[in-house]
């Protein structure tokens, strides 16, 4: 909601994120997991669209 919030965004509007560029986290993840995870150089990239990336 933070990032739907950032971006004036409604709740039924598609928003897609990605880690790193290439990694579709479930909805259901927690973002700390993610971050012990995948961050790199302490930080935790996450690319956002409106539409699907990956077919």
């Amino acid at each position: 909601s933070f990032l739907r919030k950032q971006l004036q965004m409604g709740d039924a509007d598609a928003l897609f994120c990605y880690l790193n560029s290439s990694f579709a986290p479930a909805p259901s993840q927690i973002l700390s997991e993610l971050y012990r995870c995948f961050a790199v150089d302490g930080e935790l990239i996450v690319n956002y669209s409106i539409t699907p990336a990956y077919g």
